[in-house]
């Protein structure tokens, strides 16, 4: 690397708008950092390139100068950054749009293989079971934490060839569907907190009523990519002469999975500060954007059998439950089943 276009960078940091905006202590960290990290890039062989990122991503940390202290009291997580930043621009760029991706650096099981299923459910029930019920607001902030770190994790196993291509997509669906299925659940505990839960039947019978998303597109096929959004339709399995939730405030079932329906997308699209967690599109349901945003599960199958276009059942083929009811789900895939194969 040319000590020259490095002294350069280095300069042209200590004179940004970032340095300005630190405090004492801030500005301390920052100049007892900068040395060691140009020694570490130095010593790896990088070029300017790498520096040139790394120095990014220092800036975006803005005024989170613990970061700074950080780094310079863990040479493995610095040697971590650098060897991440060498892999080129696409990790670099997502540590600096979400800067506490850093603390991802002193975890070692950076080094492991990116964990499977059970492994991302068990650290997203970790996150969650520390946090209040009554927060909504903070655990999707949890869930967006689990997801920044969990793409990383996937992402670097990815960079650094320890996980094939076909497994990076697995990884990538699994962990869609691990949030879809805690967005579910979030905003079902809501909704009945609201107007009661849904129940339907006759005068004298009432029964328990379900919901399941389901996935198309990339989601549907296990072949999500790193920004991937989720082609999402939402199913239920209302039916009878009484269908009503039973709170101080009922309201009748179709308006329930609706109200339910457009707080899952919200909880999954809703901006913050880390960004949201994914692009949401709804327009494959029955009869597309003119369409019922959730659709009862009989209603769905006659649809599909007499007034679906092609275009549709060919969708159709790369469908699958992926959140909700496990009864209603595999009632679907019966449905899904029993629609492809004319049976």
């Amino acid at each position: 690397m040319s000590t020259a276009g490095g002294s350069r960078l280095l300069l042209e940091l200590r004179s940004s708008s970032l340095v300005s905006r630190l405090d004492e202590p801030g500005r301390k960290r920052l100049q007892v950092l900068l040395p060691a990290l140009l020694a570490d890039v130095s010593r790896s062989g990088a070029q300017l390139p790498v520096l040139r990122r790394i120095l990014a991503i220092i800036e975006a940390t803005g005024k989170r100068s613990a970061y700074f202290a950080l780094l310079k009291e863990n040479a493995a997580a610095r040697a971590r950054l650098v060897e991440l930043c060498g892999h080129g621009e696409f990790l670099a760029a997502q540590i600096a749009a979400h800067p506490l991706l850093l603390d991802e650096l002193i975890d070692e099981r950076l080094r492991t293989p990116a964990p499977d299923r059970a492994g991302f459910e068990r650290e997203l029930e970790s996150r969650m079971e520390q946090l209040r019920e009554e927060d909504p607001e903070q655990q999707v902030e949890a869930l967006r934490q689990f997801q920044r770190a969990a793409l990383f994790r996937v992402a670097v196993a990815d960079l650094s060839g320890a996980l094939p291509l076909m497994q990076v997509s697995d990884r990538l669906t699994d962990i869609a569907e691990l949030i879809v299925e805690r967005a579910l659940d979030l905003g079902w505990r809501q909704i009945t907190a609201q107007f009661g839960l849904p129940r339907c039947g006759d005068a004298d019978t009432a029964r328990a009523v379900n919901i399941c998303a389901v996935g198309y597109g990339k989601l549907g096929g296990i072949e999500l990519g790193y920004s991937s959004d989720l082609d999402l339709v939402f199913l239920h399995d209302s039916q009878g002469e009484r269908q009503e939730t039973t709170g101080a405030r009922p309201i009748d079932n179709q308006l329930f999975f609706v109200r339910l329906a457009q707080r899952i997308v919200h909880l999954l699209t809703m901006h913050s500060a880390a960004g949201r967690l994914y692009e949401v599109d709804v327009r494959l349901r029955p009869s597309g954007k003119g369409g019922l945003l959730v659709t009862n599960i009989d209603a769905f199958a006659d649809y599909q059998r007499e007034e679906a276009w092609t275009w549709e059942h060919q969708a159709l083929l790369h469908a699958r439950a992926v959140a909700g009811s496990p009864e209603l789900r595999a009632r679907f895939e019966r449905v899904r089943f029993s629609l492809s194969t004319g049976r």
